[in-house]
């Protein structure tokens, strides 16, 4: 007789406990505060500071979020990025970083690539269309996130 889930669990716990670990709760913060943006902007704020010593850049970039330039990089736009080892050859990439922690000096993308595999949970396939901006079918590679400085983005085109 099939032991039920709940034995199976139970089991399980028991075996980790007996190699010395114990369970956590973990509590997160609730996303849907209407003071979780501003929280989000205190801590990259403080995490920006911890990475620079010039007051005065901070200052800046206060200043520059609150007239929000139009042009500025968002979450889901298609950038090019010029990395390391290709030469610098501008390579195509989707910004996935929040835009409540634009004070940082880099940003989250993933890369994309037009070389389709046949692997559907770690690569999205993206047909082309004038609002992407891709000329042609691309994947966006899930398992190649990366963080790169922000002047290595080029021009968003697309979303």
């Amino acid at each position: 007789m099939a032991l039920s889930v709940a034995v199976r669990v139970q089991k399980r716990r028991d075996a980790l406990r007996m190699a010395g670990l114990r369970p956590v709760q973990i509590w997160v913060p609730d996303t849907r505060r209407p003071d979780f943006a501003a929280e989000c902007r205190r801590q990259s704020r403080l995490a920006a500071q911890a990475d620079m010593a010039d007051v005065d850049l901070l200052d800046f970039m206060d200043d520059a979020l609150a007239d929000a330039d139009a042009g500025a990089h968002e979450a889901g736009d298609f950038v090019t990025i010029a990395m390391q080892g290709d030469f610098g050859k501008p390579r195509p990439a989707l910004i996935i970083q929040s835009d409540q922690f634009n004070e940082h000096a880099s940003v989250t993308v993933l890369l994309v690539s037009s070389a389709l595999v046949a692997a559907p949970l770690l690569r999205v396939t993206v047909q082309p269309n004038p609002e992407n901006g891709l000329q042609k079918p691309s994947q966006v590679m899930v398992d190649k996130a990366m963080t790169v400085k922000k002047d290595k983005l080029g021009e968003a085109f697309g979303i």
